[in-house]
């Protein structure tokens, strides 16, 4: 049958038959399933905490991470990634921390995104120097695509770069319809370039 356990006359922690672990409900619907009921109506609260200690000294890089695997056969685990949190400023009071997006290729765990203390984004770099920072180094094509696959001859893709600030609309690089824009620069069949209000010097595309 169902073990629980009890305190004040409310169930902490139920183990089902099947396995499954409830803390804070009585009816888990996986192997562990945390619930938690208040009041509030428009608040987000943590149900579920990793705290990683050291018998050292504490330093930049300590973490605590979930890991995903699967089997991949014969009962053998596969690993396929793993989301990290790391500090990295452990001074007191002052701690920054960051999420770490890790993946396996070809047998290789390797970070592939990070998320700052700061709110930056790295792809391929764990030191952004800005909001999105997208880092390769291979002897190929290093792409970003922005895709729009609607058929439709009012469909557009568009990269804008604009500063509130000075009062610009932006520079903006797009297609529309059955446009494209080629990646030598060339701006064909219903594509565009263009500068807002408020820019200077305007927009030079060049190829070597």
């Amino acid at each position: 049958g169902v073990k629980r356990i009890n305190t004040g006359g409310t169930t902490d922690l139920a183990l089902m038959p099947g396995g499954n672990v409830g803390i804070g409900t009585t009816g888990p619907l996986n192997k562990l399933h945390i619930a938690l009921d208040d009041t509030s109506t428009n608040t987000v609260l943590n149900v579920l905490r990793l705290y990683r200690s050291t018998s050292g000294t504490a330093a930049t890089g300590i973490g605590t991470g979930i890991a995903f695997g699967a089997e991949r056969n014969a009962d053998i685990e596969g690993i396929i990634g793993s989301i990290q949190g790391i500090l990295t400023d452990v001074t007191p009071g002052a701690e920054s921390g960051a999420l770490a997006f890790v993946t396996r290729n070809s047998g290789t765990d390797a970070e592939k995104m990070r998320i700052t203390g700061s709110g930056n984004v790295g792809i391929g770099t764990t030191g952004p120097s800005g909001l999105l920072d997208v880092y390769k180094s291979q002897s190929a094509d290093t792409a970003a695509f922005i895709n729009n696959v609607n058929s439709g001859t009012a469909a557009e893709a568009t990269l804008y770069v604009s500063n509130a600030a000075t009062g610009a609309t932006g520079t903006f690089i797009g297609t529309g319809g059955t446009g494209f824009t080629t990646v030598s620069g060339f701006v064909q069949d219903g594509g565009w370039v263009g500068t807002g209000t408020g820019l200077s010097g305007g927009l030079s595309i060049m190829t070597r």
